[in-house]
């Protein structure tokens, strides 16, 4: 079985937590197979879901979608979290665009973010010499604002 991105074991992780910590009666693990991967996103997050004790009948995937749109498709024609209250697991960069694209269809839904780090700001000289930790960072950024943008159009075309 493959393994997940650092990104994608965080929000498995926390995933876990909250699905232990709550009365909830399914996990929606989503993330489809890209073309150089043998294995879905999905498939890879149940098998650890499972080796970590989560029963397989609690489990539901989501091998279909690839990125925040698909994946809100593909929720909404899961009978199983159609009424009730959701809880959405993603990473605190990318919440504003889950809610954007699932609160439409899920009025009672509490998104939770996964994989914050918070470390004290500390000016220095320092923090103007580029690192790659940096400019990972702000790349995760500008592709969060232009998918804000390009699903803000594309709700408004709808």
């Amino acid at each position: 079985m493959g393994q997940p991105t650092p990104d994608t074991a965080a929000r498995l992780l926390q995933g876990l937590q909250v699905f232990r910590e709550s009365d909830a009666r399914y996990l929606v693990l989503a993330g489809g197979r890209w073309p150089d991967r043998k294995f879905s996103e999905a498939e890879v997050m149940a098998h650890i879901a499972r080796q970590l004790g989560i029963p397989k009948e609690s489990l539901i995937l989501d091998e279909r979608s690839l990125n925040t749109w698909e994946h809100a498709t593909e929720l909404r024609k899961m009978d199983q979290v159609r009424t009730g209250r959701i809880a959405v697991v993603t990473s605190s960069s990318h919440m504003r665009r889950m809610e954007m694209v699932l609160r439409p269809y899920f009025k009672d839904m509490v998104l939770i973010p996964a994989g914050c780090v918070q470390s004290p700001l500390r000016i220095s000289p320092k923090l103007l010499i580029p690192t790659t930790g940096n400019l990972y960072g702000s790349a995760k950024a500008i592709y969060e604002i232009a998918g804000l943008i390009k699903y803000r159009l594309k709700v408004w075309q709808d």
